[in-house]
């Protein structure tokens, strides 16, 4: 088997129980598996609750404490598209790692969402491992009825994924 490149999904800048569990199944899975690097992914998307903290080094923090796998941090992603074309970047930069398989970690609600748009961008469908981190029913319909099927006609049709954007960026500044 090919070496594995562990792609990490951030979901917020808190390490509270939900995410220490998500990057503990992350820490269970290189400790079995040929990680050759992991890319863990995430923005600063939190400004007013935790300035200076993005997704990716708070994940890629607790993760190099545990684990001594190489992390490379995207730290410039809001959305799950731009996540990947971030990875897609990292890729283009690191040719090296253009022979590994790409596993992805990701919410459970979001899986479907992150196949298709790794499809498009990335041009594979890569192995995911999905984990339970939305809790409630309604935000995982939403994730589901709502937000999949946006962001993924939102990879032809990019006003979609700027008006997401902007409305991220409004809700951060009420907060």
């Amino acid at each position: 088997m090919k070496d594995i490149l562990l792609v990490v999904l951030g979901y917020g800048c808190y390490l509270n129980a939900g995410m220490r569990e998500y990057l503990n199944s992350v820490i269970d899975f290189v400790n079995v598996n040929e990680v050759t690097r992991i890319i863990t992914t995430g923005g600063f998307t939190n400004p007013n609750g935790a300035p200076g903290v993005s997704e990716a080094g708070m994940m890629a923090k607790y993760l190099s404490k545990n684990i001594s796998t190489p992390i490379i941090l995207e730290e410039n992603a809001r959305t799950t598209t731009e996540n990947l074309k971030g990875v897609k970047s990292i890729l283009q930069q690191n040719p090296e790692l253009t022979h590994c398989n790409i596993v992805i970690f990701c919410d459970s609600c979001r899986s479907l969402k992150v196949k298709i748009i790794a499809r498009s961008i990335l041009k594979l469908w890569p192995r995911v491992i999905a984990c339970d981190l939305t809790k409630r029913i309604s935000k995982k319909m939403k994730q589901l009825f709502v937000a999949t099927p946006l962001d993924v006609v939102a990879l032809w049709v990019p006003f979609l994924e700027k008006m997401e954007i902007k409305r991220r960026e409004k809700r951060n500044k009420n907060l």
